[in-house]
């Protein structure tokens, strides 16, 4: 493995890593977001606060393949990274309006969104990364057809290859 591709696995792993623990922040903030002397919000807005991010997390990765194929799966999965430091920019900022539900619960909302957005784009480039590491691995172990060796590197699949055989 060429050095270039160990450190950008390194990286892609980091990021990774925080971006799970960006994920998990929220829920970890339950008590912060419905206690009263806190955000106090209640149970139903805080509820409410995760329909943004599913939303565009399921928007975001149902979209991420056809943006990497216009703009690279590379830079796909740095706007979602973007999209999750947004996310936690907001709500650091929104510790500051805490006490003015006004302001801060539009800001948990926006924040929320911006992490789902940032979580689809970086699970649908991580799961394309995941799943061609383990074709290039499989060509080049030892059990590999020669055929394998010979093709070249692998690129993600084009929309015609990804059909069924049944289907014409």
């Amino acid at each position: 493995m060429a050095a270039g591709s160990r450190t950008e696995s390194a990286v892609v792993n980091a990021a990774g890593l925080v971006q799970g623990i960006v994920l998990v922040t929220f829920p970890a903030a339950s008590t912060i977001f419905t206690e009263k002397s806190e955000y106090g919000l209640s149970s139903t807005q805080y509820g409410v606060m995760f329909l943004p991010q599913v939303t565009t997390a399921i928007v975001a990765s149902l979209l991420g393949s056809g943006l990497a194929r216009r703009i690279t799966m590379k830079r796909v999965y740095l706007i979602g990274l973007a999209c999750s430091a947004v996310s936690m920019g907001l709500l650091i900022a929104s510790t500051g309006v805490k006490t003015d539900q006004s302001v801060a619960y539009p800001l948990l909302l926006v924040a929320t969104a911006f992490l789902g957005a940032g979580f689809g784009l970086t699970a649908v480039v991580a799961g394309v990364m995941r799943v061609l590491s383990f074709f290039v691995t499989s060509a080049r172990s030892p059990t590999a057809s020669p055929a394998a060796e010979e093709s070249g590197p692998l690129q993600p699949p084009g929309r015609n290859q990804l059909r069924r055989p049944d289907q014409p």
